[in-house]
């Protein structure tokens, strides 16, 4: 069963999704700087 997202941040402080599922609409807050990759990637 898949499950429904609540709104809040896209990624953890680790740069990995807070929440896996599906939303209807944009409820995720997405900011580029929150993930934890080298840049050349």
């Amino acid at each position: 069963m898949q499950n429904k997202l609540s709104p809040g941040k896209l990624l953890d402080e680790n740069g990995n999704l807070n929440e896996a599922g599906y939303a209807t609409s944009l409820i995720k807050e997405y900011k580029r700087s929150d993930i934890k990759a080298h840049k050349s990637r």
